[in-house]
């Protein structure tokens, strides 16, 4: 990619956050623009496919401590119909880790994502695998 490709426009991010980018573009090699570019652009394979209403599938990994964990079931099972397989298991903390592979149209997977976040998880996080149809 040329220089003629790239936009250069300001963004403002915590002070930790720049100190720890710091730290692996030196530990890499590299320089914050590679990272930073390499990080959207996964965030955006990631999150572009809610652009447009779509089938798609890919894998959905949720980290949330016990107590919620009836909570994140009920909501799971309110979306049996997109959830083709679902695997729970513990962390070295105690800590519960939903692997659930996910078909189904884009819109009910984007609410099942916005669902669990609004609980009380660690992390939610979902990977398209593929686009179909």
């Amino acid at each position: 990619m040329s220089r003629m490709d790239k936009v250069r426009f300001g963004v403002s991010v915590d002070k930790n956050i720049a100190e720890q980018l710091n730290l692996l573009a030196k530990a890499l090699g590299t320089d914050r623009s590679t990272l930073v570019n390499e990080a959207l652009r996964e965030f955006l394979h990631d999150r572009v496919h809610v652009l447009s209403p779509h089938l798609c599938e890919g894998v959905l990994v949720t980290i949330y401590g016990h107590e919620v964990s009836s909570e994140i079931s009920r909501i799971l099972e309110d979306f049996e119909d997109i959830v083709v397989a679902r695997t729970h298991i513990h962390d070295s903390n105690k800590n519960c880790v939903e692997i659930v592979y996910l078909r189904g149209s884009s819109k009910d997977i984007i609410s099942l994502e916005r669902k669990l976040r609004k609980t009380n998880v660690f992390t939610t996080r979902y990977i398209a695998n593929r686009r179909f149809s």
